[in-house]
């Protein structure tokens, strides 16, 4: 950003993400079994798109990161695994 032709600040953009819907929907795997986000799903009338990114989100959280914490946490593989099981679940059924 510039005024009068010089430097005058720098745009934050490091909270755009959490203004997406999509991201809103990512619990929606991490609690709920198979039937209650069928019913999760129409009650909130998201569009294809929207949908999309969720799943595209909840995936990318749910993968370790090589060297990190991931492995150390009791119940934390078991978790992911569970929500790309149903994150991917999801996608087959609907696309």
């Amino acid at each position: 950003m510039t005024y009068e032709e010089r430097p005058h600040g720098v745009p934050d953009t490091a909270g755009t993400l959490d203004r997406d819907p999509a991201c809103d929907l990512i619990p929606m795997w991490m609690f709920l079994p198979a039937r209650a986000r069928d019913a999760f799903r129409t009650a909130v009338a998201m569009d294809g798109a929207t949908w999309a990114r969720a799943r595209g989100l909840a995936l990318a959280g749910s993968l370790p990161v090589p060297d990190g914490p991931f492995f150390a946490v009791p119940g934390r593989v078991t978790a992911a695994l569970r929500r790309l099981d149903a994150v991917l679940g999801d996608h087959a059924e609907r696309g």
